[in-house]
Parts: C-alpha cells; sequence; structure tokens
C-alpha cells in the first residue's frame, strides 16, 4: 500500500504540466466603439442559431446585441438613445429615430418594465430566441424576458 502511494505521488511529479494554446479572435465593446461596455457588464450570452452576442451591462443600464464580428446591431433599455425617460431600441437594427447609441450617458435606472438597475446576467433561450435578463439592483430582483 505504502508503495503504491510513493508511486502515484512519483507520477504526480513527475507528468509534465498541462498546457493550452490560446489565441485572441477579436475583441468589441471597447472604449470608443460604438457599443462601448462599461465598467461594470456583467454577463454575456450566445444565440446559437444567429450567433448574436448579447451582453448585460449593469452600470450601463442596457442590453447589447452584436453580431459575432462585433458589430453592434441594436442596444435597449430606458434612455439608451437620448436619454429620455422612455424605453428604446438604438443602433442599426434598433428604432429608425435612433439610428446609434448614446455613449456619452448611461441609460435610465429604474423599477419599470424594460428599465434596468444594475442587470447582473443574461441568457438566450435556445429555441424561442428569447432574451433573459436577470436585474438583482431593483428594489425587487426580477428577471425580464425579451423577444429580439
Amino acid at each position: 500500500m505504502a508503495a503504491a502511494v510513493v508511486v502515484l505521488a512519483l507520477a504526480l511529479v513527475l507528468a509534465a504540466p498541462a498546457s493550452a494554446s490560446f489565441e485572441k479572435v477579436g475583441v468589441f465593446g471597447a472604449p470608443g466603439e460604438e457599443g462601448q461596455l462599461s465598467e461594470f457588464a456583467s454577463g454575456v450570452a450566445v444565440n446559437d442559431t444567429t450567433h448574436d452576442v448579447y451582453v448585460a451591462d449593469g452600470y450601463g443600464n442596457r442590453v447589447y446585441r452584436f453580431s459575432s464580428k462585433g458589430e453592434l446591431l441594436e442596444g435597449w433599455g430606458w434612455g439608451v438613445a437620448d436619454n429620455k425617460g422612455e424605453f428604446e431600441r438604438c443602433g442599426k437594427d434598433g428604432e429608425a429615430a435612433h439610428p446609434k447609441c448614446n455613449q456619452e450617458v448611461f441609460g435610465v435606472s429604474g423599477e419599470g418594465v424594460g428599465e434596468f438597475k444594475q442587470a447582473q446576467g443574461i441568457a438566450v433561450d435556445q429555441t424561442t430566441g428569447y432574451v433573459y435578463v436577470l436585474n438583482t439592483g431593483r428594489q425587487n430582483g426580477v428577471v425580464q424576458v425579451f423577444k429580439a
């Protein structure tokens, strides 16, 4: 028994260290880019069918949808285009009135439908494409569901 333990310990010590190879293939949401994320972006999810990437931007009080290549397709939340107290969809695939998302201001936080206050997580239902956003900063934490 003692010999087996020594052999096992020796095998573990002499085993080659594990190695992995990683290659950076892209970045999006960087400062200065349309779709710039706040320092508290807190969740990412991918739609397996469209390959769109969804990001919950907790401090920015919004959700962004990017193409798999990092192009901002749309953002949504209250005031994400012009800081008005209403639900807005901005960006290329957003509302025609809001072709760009305002990077200078954060979305309006709040407790209402479509409002975010520190969105902390995000998931995509791979069957329906619905986007689920966990919103823990609200008075009563909720999961909001959006048809994307």
